[in-house]
């Protein structure tokens, strides 16, 4: 029976299970097939609780170590047992209706053939096919720095500015240049997904931040004080935020409310990755942590969301004595972004293709929130009129995990709360909603409609076990 060595384990028993559990499949000791021990059976021969070898396996399955099968128990992943993702794009044609995934109205984005002309005019276009520096050819940190001012009420020069391969490798470069394996770092309770993977994996704590509730209990802002009490009780050196537009509860936080969790990471020095992907959809001004706290605060921008998936450019924007180690985690993990798709992206931002793009995406997004709101009107939902997912919350006592299951067998795809949770205490149900992935507006009307249906059968009580049978 495989019982791991927990012993000396520092931090919580539940993840040391886990990562034992991960070093043994992937040092060969656990093979795909193998049964594990009934969690009640390995809680006796740890002496610890059955709900903390509960928490471990369920951290064990949200990696995609394990499976569970009912009656029989929970058995180690082989490669043909991992499902398709719904974060990723889906390559099996299954034709679902997609509201799961976050496209943002890609019809909509800038003529690539056009911007491939004009960027092939160049006269020292060759130039662009070399080795340049890690951190991105200087016109292009420019243009960059220009892009977070004008679009995320920035303040930074392009010296303060490195180019990247998107938004996510810019996470993964600062996470593991500000920190060392082992840190603490800080997420909201509900958080983006793919932080959630890639941050464990590296080696890094992640611990939930409990939030501020809105006055419709919704979840808010994290709560200053829980950052100042994490950081005396378990040494918090970080924090990743998600200021506007938050995934997946679409919270944008007022100016007090930045201000506040600026303050309390400026009084025990806790560093502050920002991520926004969304500020640029907001026709409002904002003011990022980069400008509240500029000494301790690293600023992510993308273009992804905006106009460019394809090209995967993003920068990363921090102060000038954080720079070098940046650069050189850039230089060992990927040498340097490409300087020819940074070009192109750089030609849009010049060519005013952004605020075209941002306009007509909108008036896009305007017309599906509103969709939304008609044939979701009876149910809670959290969302905008430029914000390209809503948040919709569950009736008492439904499983979002069993929705969503369910509307997968209806043809419509969707994201529960699950994947934006830490195994933790506080448990939260919700379906995040993406506006712009499916192109024609009767499709999303149907699969809203499809939703509606779900949610009111399932609500009822009625007939939730027999439609799940």
């Amino acid at each position: 029976m495989w019982v791991p060595n927990v012993k000396t384990a520092e931090g919580p028993i539940y993840l040391a299970i886990a990562e034992a559990l991960a070093q043994d499949v992937a040092e060969g000791r656990l093979q795909p097939g193998d049964k594990l021990p009934p969690q009640r059976e390995l809680a006796y021969q740890l002496g610890v609780t059955l709900g903390t070898v509960s928490r471990a396996y369920s951290e064990a399955e949200r990696r995609k170590l394990v499976r569970g099968e009912t009656g029989r128990g929970t058995f180690i992943c082989g490669d043909e047992d991992a499902p398709p993702s719904p974060l990723t794009p889906p390559v099996d044609g299954s034709g679902n209706l997609d509201l799961a995934r976050n496209f943002a109205f890609t019809p909509l984005n800038p003529d690539l053939s056009a911007a491939m002309i004009e960027v092939a005019k160049k006269p020292e276009l060759a130039s662009l096919n070399a080795y340049v520096p890690s951190e991105g050819l200087e016109e292009h940190r420019s243009v960059g720095a220009a892009f977070f001012n004008a679009h995320y009420g920035g303040d930074v020069t392009a010296q303060q500015t490195l180019v990247t391969c998107g938004a996510q490798h810019g996470i993964k470069v600062l996470i593991n240049s500000l920190f060392e394996r082992g840190d603490v770092i800080g997420v909201d309770e509900l958080c983006y997904p793919s932080l959630l993977d890639s941050a464990v994996h590296d080696g890094y704590r992640l611990v939930p931040i409990p939030n501020l509730r809105n006055t419709d209990g919704s979840l808010g802002a994290m709560d200053p004080d829980a950052i100042k009490a994490a950081a005396k009780r378990c040494g918090l050196r970080g924090l990743f935020v998600m200021p506007s537009v938050h995934n997946p509860t679409t919270h944008t936080m007022t100016l007090k409310e930045r201000q506040a969790i600026a303050d309390a990471c400026a009084v025990h020095g806790v560093k502050v990755i920002e991520d926004d992907p969304y500020t640029p959809f907001l026709s409002e001004e904002t003011v990022p942590f980069a400008r509240l706290l500029p000494e301790l605060t690293a600023s992510i921008s993308s273009m992804s969301k905006v106009m460019a998936p394809g090209l995967r450019v993003g920068f990363v924007h921090l102060p000038m004595m954080r720079t070098a180690g940046i650069r050189n985690f850039i230089g060992e993990s990927v040498w340097m972004a490409s300087p020819v798709v940074a070009e192109i992206a750089c030609y849009w931002v010049r060519a005013g293709a952004v605020e075209q793009t941002l306009a007509a995406k909108r008036t896009a997004l305007a017309r599906r929130f509103a969709i939304v709101q008609r044939i979701l009107a009876r149910f809670s939902v959290k969302g905008g009129a430029q914000k390209p997912f809503v948040w919709v919350g569950m009736p008492e006592g439904v499983s979002s995990m069993v929705v969503q299951e369910y509307l997968g067998r209806k043809g419509v795809d969707i994201l529960a709360s699950h994947y934006f949770q830490l195994p933790e205490r506080h448990r939260h149900e919700g379906l995040r909603l993406s506006l712009g992935t499916i192109l024609r507006d009767e499709d999303f009307e149907r699969a809203l409609n499809i939703l509606c249906e779900a949610l009111e059968t399932f609500g009822s009580g009625n007939r939730g076990r027999e439609l799940m049978g």
